[in-house]
């Protein structure tokens, strides 16, 4: 394989994503990505509405005026802005820089996207077709439904999903001093949104304590210290964002959703039916009791096929950014609902995945599978313009699939924690 055909593989989802991005900002026509934008509150013509959230909390504070009631929106209050505005009103940033500080959180997520890619192109040792078919899902996963939103909305989860693939690929360096780099841009990342502590899942494990990983310990130490700190901000940001409502799959994600869609009718969008309300605690028991058998048969799988899977590279970085990706969304996905936009995070997956099917084709595949097709089908809100809609069946099948890919990495986590280490390539 050549440096140009893995150079050009790598330009791929970079440009892919480049277009849509641009496109869809310079338009303001995300409906053509079945996204429900919100209105400009702001000079800028792209709403980035969470981002305003941030920056209108900056000028409260500016201005010595209560935080709670600061979103543009009327949205109830995430204690999760004042941070970021505070750091934004200490260099004088406000509500009037959102269209900049937007297009500076795409910038982001596109220099992510391309280091992913690059990581792709350098560790690839299968065929230039294969690398190239690889390349090309991850930039379909890269301009899915749930990436767009995100850049709609502004949202900070650009930047914690910058520090999170970061945080992770330190983490899998040999070099001590980049092992504790990650450790304060685990930190950064946890500050930046809670729930990211997910990131650590990989790392969790025999070798943790058997061989004293000194800079996952002070990563661990650090976020637990911040979110003990913050626990009350924590359980109200949990509260005031409906985590614990029941929600279809057009608004959300979590392990609910299945069944709360499958359970609503075609001409529901966001609301559940009264079916749903009035069912609501079946439906969720039913839910778990569905996601734990399903981590049950990964399991057995994985026994029944332990001579495929006891090789498993459980300290590579394929390994690692596959399960902290995966770790961020089951920690949320089990706690109740988070917004579709969350989902970029299937981005490192899908890399890792794709990665790891080098090692294991069986697990690689079956995870690269259900994070496309999870990826490709959320985050879909309304109609386009031209009057089609994703089809609700189709969203079944994404949430069906998000909830094989999130139980088998549970099941992953499981049969490997207390196992002995195997490095191999990443």
């Amino acid at each position: 394989m050549t440096f140009a055909g893995k150079a050009i593989s790598a330009l791929i989802a970079p440009a892919s994503f480049a277009i849509a991005a641009v496109t869809l900002i310079r338009t303001n026509n995300w409906a053509a990505w079945g996204i429900e934008a919100l209105p400009a509150k702001t000079p800028a013509t792209v709403s980035f509405g969470d981002l305003a959230n941030i920056t209108a909390t900056a000028d409260c504070l500016a201005n010595q005026i209560d935080v709670e009631a600061c979103d543009p929106y009327g949205r109830s209050f995430q204690p999760y802005v004042v941070l970021p505005a505070r750091i934004l009103n200490f260099f004088n940033l406000g509500l009037e820089n959102t269209g900049a500080l937007g297009i500076a959180l795409a910038a982001t997520f596109f220099l992510t996207i391309t280091a992913l890619s690059i990581l792709i192109a350098r560790s690839w040792t299968k065929s230039t077709p294969q690398l190239f078919a690889a390349q090309s899902l991850l930039a379909l996963v890269a301009i899915s439904p749930p990436s767009m939103l995100a850049i709609e909305r502004g949202q900070i989860e650009q930047l914690t999903l910058a520090l999170v693939v970061a945080a992770l690929l330190a983490f899998s360096a040999k070099n001590t001093t980049t092992r504790y780099a990650g450790s304060l841009t685990s930190l950064v990342a946890t500050g930046t949104k809670y729930l990211s502590v997910g990131m650590f899942l990989p790392l969790i494990n025999r070798s943790l304590f058997t061989k004293a990983n000194k800079a996952v310990i002070l990563a661990l130490a650090l976020s637990a210290v911040f979110l003990l700190w913050s626990i009350s901000d924590v359980l109200l940001a949990t509260d005031t964002s409906g985590a614990s409502t029941p929600q279809t799959t057009k608004s959300a994600f979590s392990v609910t959703t299945l069944l709360v869609t499958l359970y609503s009718p075609e001409s529901v969008t966001y609301k559940p039916s009264a079916e749903v309300l009035t069912n609501w605690s079946t439906i969720k028991l039913a839910s778990y009791a569905i996601f734990v058998a399903l981590v049950i048969t990964w399991i057995a799988i994985l026994k029944i096929r332990r001579t495929s899977t006891k090789n498993l590279p459980t300290t590579s970085g394929a390994w690692i950014l596959t399960l902290g990706a995966g770790g961020v969304l089951l920690f949320p996905y089990l706690l109740g609902n988070s917004h579709d936009y969350r989902l970029i995070f299937l981005i490192p997956l899908l890399t890792g995945s794709l990665l790891l099917s080098q090692e294991n084709k069986t697990i690689g595949i079956t995870l690269t599978i259900a994070a496309a097709i999870a990826a490709i089908t959320s985050a879909s809100m309304i109609a386009t313009p031209n009057g089609w809609e994703l089809p609700t069946p189709l969203t079944i099948v994404g949430d069906a699939a998000l909830m094989v890919l999130l139980s088998g990495i549970t099941a992953l986590w499981a049969t490997t924690a207390l196992s002995k280490p195997t490095a191999q390539t990443p």
